[in-house]
């Protein structure tokens, strides 16, 4: 399975991100800056190396991270 977010919109509140799944947009999502780096921090690590295929485009800005 491919797992892709796309980063959207980040700031030092907010981030909202698009998921897709083998291609298919599956949505948005709207988290506060900080669980959405934790949450795409859970996704990646349960993905599998061998089956599936874990991919981020977009960046989070400087004042997520605070």
């Amino acid at each position: 399975m491919k797992i892709h977010f796309r980063i959207d919109d980040s700031n030092s509140r907010h981030t909202h991100l698009t998921l897709f799944i083998d291609g298919a947009n599956c949505g948005q999502l709207g988290l506060l800056s900080k669980d959405a780096i934790s949450f795409l921090m859970i996704v990646r690590h349960g993905a599998s190396p061998t089956m599936d295929e874990y991919v981020e485009t977009g960046k989070f800005t400087e004042e997520a991270y605070t």
